[in-house]
């Protein structure tokens, strides 16, 4: 053994790609290569540990024993019952194994169907493999994109800090900041102020930049920031916002509200920052990323344990493998179609050997003892020798070969898979429209720093959202009562955050009550009258 590292050290933990380097360096009795190589594959090693929980810092917010957020068996023992109600689950695999299969085999028989058929959207080439083509492009129809048109001539121009105003009086979003302190008093001006520094860090301008938009001198906002605006109060006025916003009667006609659209967004920085990282693909520079491990097996199967169904629109969906439940030769018997594509062999053994843990996982994550990114970004790292992650992921594989089976059979649920997301992308236009100045580039270096900006951002949106939302109502309720006949089903297609009534730019006057002094005794702005032409009568 080469000098400086100890006889007898390990190298089982040094990955293939490297191992010949390791050899090489022994091989020539170069010590001082062996190692480098072997300190920088513990380094290697130890940094993967960390990521997947397989090693652990006591203590530590980010790198502690992953088993340290779940339930303690004899707290599990009190909610097992409970919980396995709450999502459905038997907490007996044996019973869950058949009804999974059954599951499994539905899906294949509506499948089979499509593929047999040879011609449509889903079909199989001459080399057997799954082609998918892409749905046309009728998931809007021109009547929605008319009637949106014809609702947002009808929305009063706004300025974004009269807009805060008007949904503080219908919400009391405001009244969440507290100050940190306790201190109870709040001055005439504290509203005024709280919005001149959401705008100012919504909107990218920063304090320094609202300060010389809105005249509020930089050291008073920056008070205000300090004392008032902090992720606990920024989430108490979210709640108050989304809450508002379920009550709205329009809100019905745009979902039932059982489907969320939860794809990332990504956003340019300034400098050098730890929760940034390259993205070529989107920038020149860096980017931070809100998107996680949208698709991955661990997905899969904690979204069904706790009683959820993951609908990804899955990139390249006919390369992903697929997971059969029994033996090869059954399944292309039953499936002659549809069965070769289930290309590998799903271990339930594993799974039932480790059932009541996963549930014991779910269970930490439903009661919130645990948070989801921890958890997911912990077991989506962990080695193969993490059984409880290995588990998991089988799982996660025969969730996800069912989801897909299902997708592909049905282009009607593909469509309402395409509209939810299509709705989140509207939302990441509006983010981007109110994230306006300096490029939208996060100038902000400290992790707390831009997650109360991002926050701040979250508040902002779901205020115009609301605002939106609730004029949208009074829009269409004034057409009706004109005489106007409005669908239903086409006031689905409508977005409540798209429209171009709100002034994000320019000076921006903050004037609490003066703003409310122009609004009606329900709170509301006058709307603007349609000519006839316009109104289509």
């Amino acid at each position: 053994m080469p000098e400086n590292v100890p006889d007898g050290a390990p190298t089982l933990f040094v990955p293939t790609r490297w191992q010949g380097y390791l050899d090489e360096a022994a091989a020539k009795g170069d010590a001082s290569a062996y190692r480098h190589y072997w300190v920088l594959c513990t380094l290697l090693a130890l940094r993967d540990g960390l990521r997947s929980g397989d090693v652990y810092v006591p203590g530590s917010r980010r790198y502690d024993n992953p088993a340290a957020c779940l339930f303690k068996p004899a707290q599990w023992e009190d909610h097992r019952f409970e919980f396995c109600r709450l999502v459905g689950k038997s907490p007996d695999f044996s019973e869950t194994l058949p009804q999974v299969m059954d599951e499994l085999d539905e899906a294949l028989t509506d499948l089979e169907k499509v593929l047999g058929r040879g011609d449509g959207l889903v079909r199989l080439n001459d080399a057997g493999e799954l082609v998918i083509s892409p749905l046309t492009a009728e998931d809007i129809p021109s009547e929605a994109e008319e009637l949106h048109t014809e609702l947002e001539r009808m929305l009063p121009n706004v300025p974004i800090a009269s807009l805060l105003v008007e949904m503080d009086r219908h919400t009391g979003f405001l009244d969440c900041f507290t100050h940190a302190g306790g201190k109870q008093a709040r001055s005439p001006q504290l509203k005024r102020n709280l919005i001149a520094c959401l705008i100012g860090l919504s909107t990218n301008l920063g304090l320094h930049g609202m300060a010389a938009s809105c005249g509020i001198p930089y050291d008073v906002l920056a008070w205000i920031a300090e004392w008032y605006i902090r992720e606990e109060t920024l989430r108490e006025a979210n709640i108050v916002l989304v809450n508002y916003h379920h009550k709205l009667p329009m809100t019905s006609a745009f979902g039932s509200g059982t489907l969320s659209s939860s794809d990332g967004q990504r956003f340019p920085t300034r400098g050098k920052s730890i929760t940034a990282r390259d993205l070529n693909k989107y920038f020149v520079q860096e980017g931070i990323s809100t998107d996680t491990h949208g698709v991955t097996l661990v997905n899969f199967a904690l979204f069904d344990l706790v009683g959820k169904q993951l609908s990804p629109r899955i990139r390249d969906l006919g390369k992903i493998t697929l997971y059969r439940m029994g033996a090869k030769a059954q399944y292309e018997e039953r499936f002659p179609t549809a069965g070769p594509l289930l290309t590998k062999k799903a271990n339930p053994d594993l799974v039932a050997d480790h059932w009541d843990d996963l549930l014991r996982l779910a269970g930490a994550l439903k009661y919130g003892h645990a948070t989801a990114s921890l958890i997911v970004g912990k077991l989506s790292a962990s080695s193969r020798q993490n059984a409880l992650a290995a588990a998991l992921k089988e799982y996660g594989a025969i969730r996800r070969t069912i989801y897909a089976a299902k997708y592909l059979s049905d282009s009607t649920y593909r469509r309402k898979i395409a509209r939810q997301l299509n709705k989140g992308e509207s939302l990441h236009a509006l983010r981007r429209q109110l994230h306006y100045a300096r490029e939208g580039k996060v100038t902000r270096r400290q992790p707390e720093q831009q997650n109360e900006q991002a926050w701040c951002l979250t508040v902002v949106t779901n205020a115009v959202v609301c605002w939106h939302t609730e004029y949208f109502a009074l829009s269409v309720d004034e057409m009706r009562g004109a005489g106007r006949e409005v669908d239903a089903k086409v006031l689905a297609h409508i977005s409540p955050a798209r429209s171009q009534v709100v002034n994000y730019y320019g000076s921006i006057t903050v004037d609490y009550e003066r703003e409310l002094a122009q609004l009606d005794e329900r709170g509301h702005r006058p709307l603007r009258t349609l000519t006839v032409d316009e109104a289509g009568l």
